[in-house]
């Protein structure tokens, strides 16, 4: 596994490089943070409390996992790497996850675009469980991707050193996205469409809202394109079901009698629906 050039303590924000099994800043005071078993690296803030708990649980990352790895979003994910193609000519590329969870996606995305680039991914999270379970899938799929449990609103990344940033599901580090990216780079935004999951939303609530379309370009950005993919997947038991209830925000908010209800449903085809906007900074 190679370390990204690109990464800084995010203490000094002094860059890092690899010492044996750590990786250390040549700061005036050193700063060095192990690497785990599976290769990824807590490159939180150290001293904080709530460390230990931030970002998605395991339950949540778990049942992400079980339901991503059957293929049911990968329209999402490879359009996104189709779009990092398109958009930047480069023969080498870097590209950054801010928000990536347990890493399926960002492996996704980097496997399809090695079929044309070379390619340096990295996922940054506040979840080191997720940070965790990246570092693992790349492994053993023999990808060129690196995790990291940190904060995507300051992230130990150097100014203008990545191609794409990419936000899934999950809020936008605008600011930090305009630091860390190249002039030419672009900010590649996943939010859910209209109709997303809207078969299961109409099962676990009695009146179900469509999703608000569209969202606030992101400050110091100019949108490119906006690309809606769509397709229905047929979810074939209720584990998978649930899989999938479990990754979503209705896991949270969700009424007793509708999960009740959801939880005796034997098999379901639900939409899948995500609006991909492409942005290029000002």
């Amino acid at each position: 596994m190679s370390i990204p050039k690109n990464l800084i303590c995010p203490l000094c924000a002094m860059p890092l490089s690899q010492k044996e099994r750590s990786l250390c800043c040549s700061g005036e005071k050193i700063h060095c943070y192990d690497m785990a078993a599976s290769g990824y690296v807590n490159l939180l803030p150290p001293g904080k409390m709530n460390n230990a708990k931030t970002g998605d649980g395991k339950e949540m990352l778990r049942a992400r996992v079980n339901f991503l790895s059957c293929g049911y979003y990968d329209i999402i994910s490879n359009t996104v790497a189709s779009l990092i193609d398109e958009n930047i000519p480069k023969e080498k590329i870097t590209v950054l996850d801010a928000g990536c969870g347990e890493g399926y996606h960002l492996c996704n995305i980097a496997s399809n675009l090695m079929k044309s680039k070379k390619v340096s991914a990295i996922g940054i999270d506040a979840s080191k469980h997720g940070a965790d379970m990246g570092a693992k899938t790349a492994r053993f799929k023999k990808l060129p991707a690196f995790f990291a449990a940190g904060n995507i609103f300051s992230m130990p990344i150097s100014e203008k050193s990545c191609d794409a940033v990419v936000s899934m599901f999950a809020p936008i580090p605008a600011g930090e996205a305009a630091r860390v990216l190249c002039d030419d780079g672009v900010l590649v935004v996943v939010a859910s469409g209209v109709h997303h999951l809207w078969e299961m939303r109409s099962v676990i609530y009695d009146q179900p809202r469509e999703n608000t379309k569209g969202i606030k370009c992101p400050e110091g950005f100019v949108l490119c394109s906006e690309t809606t993919v769509k397709e229905k997947v047929s979810l074939p038991d209720n584990e998978t079901i649930m899989n999938l209830f479990t990754m979503t925000p209705f896991y949270h908010r969700c009424p007793k009698d509708g999960r009740e209800r959801l939880e005796k449903t034997e098999s379901l085809d639900v939409t899948v629906e995500a609006i991909i906007h492409v942005y290029k900074k000002a």
